[in-house]
């Protein structure tokens, strides 16, 4: 039988190997549908998916956050709070997912897009009832059975996708084939989630009125993070061609891909730095934070320095010789990744702080220069404009979320140590440029060994705490 420890570490563990699985899934699945559809098509395909996925944002309203976090804290009536948060998740849903095909229609896109808005609806409200409902698999220590979940639709659905690929079928078909598998996955996760915590449709307007309360910084914050995340496909989609957004979305396809790790990171960490919060150990939780920025800097800056060298190749890999032109657009947005790893650091104790509301003056600062730098750049540079206003808004908000915790926890990162990462990841830049011309994921294997080799002769880590990569093994050894 396993005890705590334990269980944290497997689900760890599990949690992270489902989400390698489903970045390879998911680069898969570009590798075929950029094919398939070609720059236009994928760019109509882009467009519909973030449209959706826009609209879903708004009815999340912060609530899969405020779900974890409420059944988190110490001696929280769990299935009440479920109950209800789902509930209010659920209405806000069906509200949201009814309205966006009449939103679309007050754009100018094409027929074809429109229809597929319609569609990807569906898909983004199953998403994001599966976003709250795996917050109470988190709770209980039995993440791997969301993962797996979420694995097997992700499995399915790229050989869905592959089918329709041999018998050239077109956009509509794709998106209908992800909605289906998406709303499969959502009732098996309803399922296994009555479980452990029975779910009913739950009406207390004393926790409603409570739930929206502590919920509606997260929503305010992600509505305004939303601007200037997604608010480049709209824009770009708007003044350029399906064609222009095709390069850009399959580009910021494997930014996505690379970027899924911080959020996960999140929400397997914020339960403990909660806790910690909670009984007002100030010391554990600094800790906590010292060992995320080793977890985040290990992986964000050598990211950055090997698509310095890669990105061309890697996006003709990925999409096809179509796509190339897509990797200077990568080279660009690859910046950006240190500006999310480093918020998904700070972020982790705003959220286990409450200090949200903190954060919305300044959030609104950065949605509205983000807006008006994609209004201006846009027109001039296209999709380039479009990356470079991405790495601004993503250090905004970093450089936001640090000043906040500073002031409140004094956490100081360890500078040393960053520079020495910096110093690995230009060694192993300095070799990537001069190797020969052998397939890129090649390349990547012997650029990642550099890298590791690097760090570990510099003494930026050591044998010992590479289980650090492991995050919460460390935690719950202190």
């Amino acid at each position: 039988m396993l005890n705590t420890k334990q269980k944290i570490a497997l689900n760890v563990g599990i949690k992270g190997g489902g989400k390698l699985a489903i970045i390879i899934i998911s680069i898969i699945s570009t590798a075929v549908l950029t094919r398939l559809l070609g720059q236009k098509g994928y760019g109509q395909y882009t467009i519909a998916l973030n449209f959706a996925q826009m609209i879903g944002v708004f009815s999340e309203l912060g609530l899969a956050t405020t779900l974890l976090r409420s059944i988190s804290q110490k001696d929280s009536k769990e299935s009440t709070a479920a109950t209800n948060i789902l509930s209010l998740r659920l209405l806000s849903g069906v509200a949201f997912f009814v309205f966006t095909p009449f939103l679309a229609l007050l754009f100018p896109y094409e027929k074809i897009v429109i229809i597929a808005i319609a569609i990807a609806a569906l898909s983004t409200f199953c998403s994001v009832i599966q976003q709250s409902l795996s917050s109470i698999f988190q709770k209980k220590l039995s993440i791997w059975q969301a993962v797996s979940i979420e694995t097997s639709g992700r499995i399915i659905t790229v050989i869905g996708i592959v089918i329709a690929a041999n018998f050239q079928q077109g956009l509509i078909t794709i998106i209908t084939i992800i909605s289906t598998v998406n709303l499969l996955q959502m009732i098996a996760l309803v399922i296994l989630a009555n479980h452990y915590i029975p779910l009913k449709i739950s009406y207390d307007l004393t926790i409603w009125k409570t739930t929206i309360k502590d919920a509606w910084p997260f929503a305010v914050i992600q509505i305004l993070q939303l601007v200037y995340l997604r608010g480049d496909i709209i824009i770009l989609s708007l003044l350029s061609t399906s064609s222009q957004v095709g390069l850009y979305g399959a580009a910021y396809r494997v930014l996505d891909a690379v970027s899924s790790i911080p959020p996960l990171f999140i929400g397997l960490a914020a339960p403990l730095v909660t806790f910690d919060w909670s009984r007002g150990d100030i010391n554990g939780l600094s800790r906590k934070m010292a060992h995320s920025f080793r977890f985040l800097g290990l992986l964000a800056i050598p990211l950055v320095f090997g698509a310095l060298a890669l990105s061309n190749e890697l996006m003709m890999f990925v999409a096809g010789q179509n796509f190339a032109s897509a990797g200077l657009l990568l080279k660009i947005l690859m910046f950006s990744v240190i500006g999310i790893y480093w918020r998904a650091l700070y972020m982790l104790a705003i959220v286990a702080l409450g200090l949200q509301k903190k954060l919305i003056k300044a959030f609104i600062t950065n949605a509205l220069l983000s807006l008006l730098f994609y209004l201006i750049l846009i027109p001039l540079y296209g999709g380039i404009g479009a990356a470079l206003v991405t790495i601004f808004s993503e250090f905004f908000s970093a450089m936001v979320c640090t000043i906040v915790i500073s002031k409140n926890i004094g956490f100081r990162p360890n500078l040393l140590l960053l520079l020495k990462i910096v110093l690995a990841s230009l060694i192993m830049l300095v070799i990537l440029l001069t190797l020969p011309d052998i397939n890129v994921i090649y390349k990547i294997i012997v650029g990642g060994a550099i890298y590791a080799i690097s760090i570990l002769a510099l003494g930026g880590v050591s044998i010992q705490n590479l289980k650090s990569l492991f995050i919460v093994n460390q935690f719950n050894n202190e």
